[in-house]
């Protein structure tokens, strides 16, 4: 039996790839939790270099395997992690090319490549919003009943909580009541921010829809006509993104990276992961 590295179901031995996931098949899973793989390579100092390039960017769930299959050593992740993985190991390729193009000697790791934290996951407005407006909510809530509170409290009515008097008291009510009416003053100021993302949710759907449509309904094999396609997979992934960064910022112009490197994604898995 034959099983998917990625989405773990079997196949009847002779089958070799994914129907779901296209990714190739494997006789058995990795021995180790992180098993869904991202890069092959026969050169092992290489996979080390980026193995130890991801971990210094902040990402602690990638490991290195040998692929007997394959003949081939592997970084393999979790889902979690795949995105932000592929991502840096696209800032990575980007900077080898360009240094092989300025004729510059490979610099010795951690100077060969700019040492970034994992790009930041695009939060969709619509998300932002129920975020916002959920926390604005909170924290009005919480500036109200603490205002009514002190107030209530300094004319009597509460019996339960500390007792002060004199300066003491006075200071307590003028800490408190500032504490209470940030929390006010902040859940005010989120509340107006909230609706103004909720008046740009709709433009972003159509804007996402509409780009996503527009590159979806091409093949693989469309779109990589228009540049050079690597046997390498890392030369391959980077050429694939950066010539739809390169086409969707020319038609639409510069977007928010973000969002940007979070449609690339949505574009690739649709074309060339379906």
């Amino acid at each position: 039996m034959a099983i998917c590295p990625k989405c773990k179901l079997e196949y009847e031995d002779g089958i070799t790839l994914c129907t779901d996931c296209n990714c190739p098949l494997t006789d058995k899973l990795p021995d180790f939790e992180l098993s869904v793989p991202i890069y092959y390579d026969k050169n092992e100092e290489y996979i080390s270099k980026l193995t130890e390039y991801l971990k210094y960017s902040k990402i602690n769930a990638v490991a290195q395997h040998y692929d007997e299959e394959k003949e081939s050593f592997c970084i393999y992740t979790d889902a979690t992690h795949e995105q932000s993985v592929k991502r840096l190991l696209n800032i990575y390729f980007d900077n080898e090319l360009k240094e092989e193009a300025a004729n510059t000697p490979e610099a010795e790791f951690p100077s060969s490549a700019p040492l970034e934290e994992a790009p930041a996951n695009y939060v969709k407005k619509a998300d932002k919003y129920k975020d916002l407006r959920g926390s604005a909510l909170t924290l009005i809530l919480a500036g109200l009943l603490g205002d009514i509170y002190l107030i209530r409290k300094s004319m009597g009515m509460i019996p339960f909580g500390p007792d002060y008097s004199g300066i003491t008291n006075i200071l307590f009510l003028i800490v408190m009541g500032t504490l209470f009416n940030v929390f006010l003053i902040g859940g005010i100021l989120a509340y107006k921010k909230s609706n103004t993302i909720k008046g740009e949710i709709d433009a972003e759907e159509q804007l996402t829809a509409g780009i996503l449509s527009e590159f979806t309904v091409k093949t693989a094999d469309e779109l990589d006509s228009n540049y050079e396609k690597s046997e390498n997979e890392g030369t391959l992934y980077f050429n694939r993104t950066d010539y739809l960064k390169k086409q969707i910022t020319a038609k639409y112009g510069n977007l928010d990276e973000a969002y940007l490197e979070d449609l690339i994604e949505q574009i690739y898995q649709a074309v060339f992961e379906a």
